[in-house]
């Protein structure tokens, strides 16, 4: 599933009355990709082509490299249904998405697929390219290059990382000869921090597209002033000269901690031309503000937890245009309030409130977009404001509570480099600063945790730990030991005295696979291999403690074929025969190589590497139709070296489906006849 659809409005590139027809975009206009951890090493990646309406046809998959020291492959994107077909002309003019129109507009098609990549890497590059860009008045021959755009991702150790994602149109229109302001909107699922950068424009990973005479990447279009980009907020102001359609490129740089985690390019394609309307803009200053300390026009400083507002106001000069404002609160600032009041043919306000908390520290930037309703083109400029949530020191969590029977509490603070604790009785353990602790408290605690931050909000802070009763129990299971395709209850027992008092209990049970429900006291498990299932059993004073019981695994029961006559006459005697399906059950660790003896006895497999144009070292290649589709006969394989065991299963002599088994994943093969 895709995560970020963009609905983007996307600008199109002619006007009428008073505008130069010129024929532009018979190519693709702009590509975003991004990617999103969902855990474990695996990453959605996430695709939208934007494609003029009277261009090239969207392409039906989009195919993306994803390459690194320790790994490579080739992703197939699936094109989501739908797309979203949108302009920048006014309500009563139509674009060529809707009908012949001279107005051109854009179509969004998004694409998406999931990947296991290996996470024992720090360079990975996820790319996609297509033939060929759309013209333009700033690059040398850009209609026979390509259009190239790439994302980097750190993967290594704990990073699950997501990529910041676009909600602006990466097509805007301005015109000439009119101060103009454009932000992408890039908001980071983490919060990290980015940074800004104008570079050059690619065709392939190594070779940049060349520039028209006169223009760089820091000096992209002609303009009167030239070209600024506000490296904290990715705010872009200029004023165009010349009808002109410009590629204008931005790198944004992720950060963490002051740890680089990825790159993301964009393209934006500026189309500029000749127009009467008067672009609606921003007031230069924000009013009434509360909470916080003005330190620029359009920055604000805060400690975090405390509550922020201003106002924004909107006018537009042209006489008769009605104007809307909106923000990216959803997806940049969760929490936060954008309320809109005021007259849309004179002046609008937007309300700003909110109350940032710890994870918020750093730079956090809201996009404010203002519109017109002018015809044929609205009118439409996007500004930002960034809002700096200074350090402070934060312990988290605030409350906490702890029984003798359960483990130490987790305490953890931010805001500083070294940190010190008190009281100390409790404490059991702690970082070599002192930014994790555990605790024991043999009464109610609070503690307090003084950071080395100077002249910033505040460098204390603190927590309480309650101390609640223990409560006696055991967990056991039914049957420790099965064949493997059978099951077993797993029960909790506690002690009657103590499920009187501290009554209702719940339950968290891990692995959650194979487990009816892992939040009951007593699931049914049903492991594939030798398991230990921890339980969380916690009491409604708060007191939680941690148990496990294994469940050993020990061969597989046999699938069996009982015959026998239909009819018996009293006294008469038969022999009931019992006998497993065809196919049979072995392990091979596939180490050096398969066995090709085990595999040779089952009928209609080839035990080797000739699998078509997937071949590998090892390969198995289920290909005979004369036994029908295959069917049940399990075999666990642990995979260690990931990415070179391909599994083809060919029914009925058809179709071939493939999965490269990744790193550590326990890989299920499921085989009879």
């Amino acid at each position: 599933m895709i995560k970020h659809y963009l609905v983007a409005l996307i600008a199109v590139l002619l006007l009428s009355g008073g505008l130069s027809q010129k024929t532009y975009a018979s190519h693709a206009a702009a590509i975003d990709l991004s990617y999103s951890c969902l855990g474990n090493g695996q990453y959605s990646i996430d695709l939208i082509f934007y494609r003029s309406c009277n261009g090239i046809s969207a392409p039906s998959s989009a195919s993306v490299d994803i390459q690194s020291s320790c790994f490579s492959q080739t992703l197939n994107l699936n094109q989501l249904p739908g797309g979203d077909t949108v302009s920048q002309t006014c309500s009563t003019v139509p674009s060529n998405c809707d009908t012949s129109a001279q107005y051109p507009g854009y179509e969004a098609v998004p694409y998406t697929d999931t990947v296991f990549i290996d996470t024992t890497c720090s360079d990975y590059t996820i790319s996609y390219d297509n033939c060929c860009r759309n013209d333009a008045t700033n690059l040398q021959n850009p209609t026979s290059e390509d259009i190239y755009i790439e994302t980097t991702l750190d993967a290594q150790g704990s990073n699950c990382n997501s990529s910041p994602f676009f909600t602006s149109s990466p097509a805007p229109f301005a015109c000439e000869g009119k101060p103009y302001n454009y932000n992408t909107g890039a908001v980071d699922p983490e919060g990290d921090s980015l940074v800004y950068h104008l570079v050059a424009p690619l065709a392939d990973p190594n070779t940049s597209v060349q520039y028209a005479s006169g223009f760089s990447a820091t000096n992209p279009m002609s303009t009167a002033g030239g070209f600024q980009l506000n490296n904290s907020t990715g705010q872009m102001s200029f004023t165009p000269t010349g009808q002109q359609q410009a590629i204008v490129t931005v790198e944004v740089v992720e950060y963490r901690n002051g740890q680089l985690l990825g790159t993301t390019r964009r393209d934006i394609q500026f189309s500029v031309d000749t127009c009467n309307n008067d672009q609606p803009t921003l007031a230069d200053s924000i009013d009434d503000l509360q909470g916080a300390v003005a330190t620029g026009s359009n920055i604000v400083e805060m400690c975090p937890s405390d509550t922020v507002s201003f106002s924004i106001d909107a006018f537009d000069s042209s006489t008769g245009d009605s104007i809307t404002l909106s923000s990216n609160i959803a997806s940049a600032l969760p929490g936060a309030t954008f309320n809109v009041t005021g007259d849309p043919t004179d002046t609008l306000t937007g309300h700003f409130e909110w109350s940032p908390g710890a994870s918020d520290i750093g730079s956090n930037v809201l996009t404010v977009t203002v519109k017109d309703d002018a015809c044929p083109i609205e009118g439409r400029q996007t500004f930002s404001f960034n809002i700096l949530v200074k350090d402070s020191t934060v312990a988290l969590p605030d409350t906490s509570k702890y029984c003798p029977a359960g483990a130490a509490i987790n305490l953890s603070v931010i805001g500083g480099d070294e940190f010190s604790w008190r009281p100390k009785s409790g404490i059991v353990n702690a970082d070599a600063d002192s930014s994790n602790i555990k605790v024991a408290p043999g009464s109610p605690t609070q503690y307090i945790v003084e950071s080395d931050l100077s002249n910033t909000c505040k460098n204390k802070d603190t927590v309480f730990v309650n101390r609640v009763p223990d409560f006696n129990h055991n967990v056991t299971t039914q049957n420790d030991t099965l064949c493997r395709g059978q099951s077993s209850l797993l029960e909790v027992n506690i002690d009657p005295n103590d499920s009187l008092s501290y009554d209702p209990f719940t339950y968290e049970w891990r692995p959650s696979a194979r487990l009816d429900d892992a939040t009951v006291k007593n699931p049914v498990a049903s492991p594939r291999k030798t398991t230990t299932y921890f339980v969380d059993i916690t009491s409604d004073t708060g007191c939680t403690i941690t148990d496990s019981v294994s469940i050993t695994v020990s061969g597989q029961v046999p699938t069996v074929d009982i015959q026998s006559p239909s009819g018996l006459c009293i006294g008469d005697t038969t022999q009931i025969k019992a006998s497993t399906c065809r196919g049979r059950a072995f392990e091979d660790d596939f180490d050096p190589g398969i066995n090709n003896t085990q595999w040779s006895n089952i009928g209609s497999v080839a035990a080797n590497g000739n699998c078509g144009a997937n071949s590998g070292s090892n390969a198995l290649w289920f290909g005979d139709a004369t036994f029908g589709k295959r069917e049940i006969a399990t075999i666990d394989l642990i995979t260690t070296g990931g990415g070179t065991l391909d599994f083809y299963l060919k029914e009925g002599g058809n179709s071939i489906n493939c999965n490269i088994p990744e790193n550590a994943e326990d890989m299920i093969l499921e085989y009879s006849n």
